[in-house]
């Protein structure tokens, strides 16, 4: 019967287009997951390479406010070195400020 052969070629047909879809398939998945896999690498390079310039920046602020404040420190311990100390000022300022007043009443 030629129909029988008809409705038989064209589930052998229908068959080889099931399988061609299911291997197409197949290899979309393979694709993505290959992308995907890609893009993941690509991204934690860039997070990890953004991560180690932004450590050694503030390694270097770090640096700089250090030697900025020993900086200062050296400077404030020179100039308290300077300074005279006149102990017999102090004592006639502390003897003036803390002496008893005469009271007028």
């Amino acid at each position: 019967m030629p129909s029988q052969d008809l409705l038989e070629s064209l589930f052998e047909v229908e068959r080889a287009a099931e399988a061609l879809v299911a291997d197409a398939r197949k290899e979309a998945a393979k694709r993505v997951d290959s992308a995907k896999a890609a893009a993941q690498r690509s991204y934690l390079q860039r997070v990890e390479e953004a991560t180690r310039g932004g450590a050694a920046e503030r390694e270097a602020e770090e640096a700089a406010v250090r030697a900025e404040f020993d900086a200062a420190i050296e400077k404030y311990r020179a100039a308290l070195e300077a300074t005279h100390l006149d102990l017999q000022a102090f004592e006639k300022a502390c003897e003036t400020a803390l002496a008893p007043r005469s009271r007028k009443r």
